[in-house]
């Protein structure tokens, strides 16, 4: 798209005044990576107790007020899925109930991707080899994808929680992609969305094992793609935010690229999680990776706000200190800056003069984790030899995901 046009809609609707348009703010939580267990640490409870405190402390004294919630997987640790069973005493049910109650929000504004960490590991279903991007579309075009049995114990408790709002929400169990169109309603203003759900943990087997190896297949996103596009050429100005648990580069290597690119042409914002630490990337398409809201005890904490009023996206991470007790600014992903906060405008606002566009990454740097300089790498390297490169500077700490 090069012609300027605002992907933002509210449409305000006044007895005996005619339907107008205008601008009002998004703004939404995204969390990602809490590794929930069973009978979790003491450090793991009091990490998210406070998390699910501090979001409704942000609510009630500050402008941070969520509308959504968006959680990029890993809702599970090592695979456990004794915290998918139980049914409202789940300890995944009780967790999302208090972090929306704490937000103010009921169950039909949450929207989750699974993890590598949400698959059931003993499984043992090995994942296909593919010789090309053909072998992967016919996978899911012909075959039974038994590989989604990996996902059964996370399925039915994504449709046991989400039926109870929304008998049609329910979890795809033969593509990896779904289209949610979404109308958020704010007083008598409405805002339209496209809510594009990625699953990248189909083939999970074990981090250390799966990078380069994750499919999406493009015969599950492509419909979905070309069905924005029409939608679009007919007027259609709803935000497109698509989730995914993975960053591209842990993406098959026949289809990471390309994922990309289609990807960009439809959608203005990608959020993931999986790095363990916030990264912020600006370019043709927006990419904002949130940090693990637990993984360990030594590890950083984060999640992040986000404010979206039409034009520009303004990101608030934050992070949890140990001796408060509390979330607040995180100081390490706008570092050079001093910010607390940072907005940016959607380059596809701009018209056809603008210049290319430059990306430009920030993320907090976690020592423990460097797959943002991986990230950053990928993105403006030479393409053949990134997974490599990948493989040999950060397999040693890939393995303790």
């Amino acid at each position: 798209f090069t012609k300027e046009y605002t992907i933002f809609r509210v449409v305000h609707r006044h007895s005996g005044s005619p339907t107008q348009f205008s601008h009002m703010a998004l703004t939404w939580l995204h969390v990602s990576d809490f590794h929930l267990s069973p009978v979790g640490s003491y450090d793991v409870n009091q990490v998210l107790k406070t998390l699910v405190e501090s979001v409704e402390r942000f609510r009630k004294t500050t402008e941070w007020k969520p509308d959504l919630i968006f959680a990029t997987g890993d809702i599970a640790g090592k695979g456990d899925v004794a915290i998918f069973k139980g049914g409202n005493n789940a300890p995944a049910t009780k967790f999302f109930d208090k972090l929306l109650q704490a937000a103010g929000q009921g169950r039909e504004r949450l929207f989750i991707v699974p993890g590598n960490h949400d698959v059931e590991r003993d499984q043992g279903l090995v994942p296909p080899t593919f010789q090309t991007e053909v072998d992967i579309n016919n996978y899911f075009e012909k075959s039974k994808c038994y590989h989604f049995l990996k996902l059964q114990a996370f399925s039915e408790w994504y449709n046991d929680y989400f039926g109870a709002v929304k008998s049609e929400r329910t979890f795809p169990d033969k593509s990896t992609c779904e289209l949610i169109p979404y109308t958020l309603r704010k007083s008598n203003e409405e805002v339209s969305l496209k809510l594009l759900l990625i699953n990248s943990a189909l083939f999970c087997e074990d981090a250390s094992k799966d990078i380069g190896k994750l499919c999406i297949g493009r015969y599950c996103l492509n419909p979905l793609i070309e069905q924005l596009e029409s939608e679009r050429k007919k007027g259609d100005l709803s935000l497109v935010i698509a989730m995914i648990h993975h960053p591209f580069f842990v993406l098959h290597t026949l289809e990471s690229i390309a994922l990309k690119n289609v990807l960009a042409s439809q959608v203005d914002i990608l959020l993931n999680g999986h790095l363990h630490q916030t990264e912020v990337n600006f370019g043709e398409l927006v990419e904002l990776g949130s940090g693990a809201a637990y993984f360990s005890a030594n590890s950083s904490k984060n999640a992040m706000y986000c404010r979206f009023d039409g034009k520009k996206i303004e990101v608030y991470p934050i992070c949890y200190y140990e001796k408060s007790s509390q979330w607040s600014d995180d100081p390490n992903v706008f570092y050079k800056t001093k910010e607390s906060t940072r907005s940016f405008e959607i380059l596809r606002l701009r018209n056809s003069a603008a210049p290319d566009p430059v990306v430009t990454t920030e993320t907090n740097g976690h020592p423990e984790n460097k797959y943002g300089t991986s990230y950053q790498e990928f993105l403006i390297g030479a393409i053949v030899n990134v997974l490599a490169t990948a493989v040999q500077c950060f397999s040693a700490k890939v393995i303790q995901i």
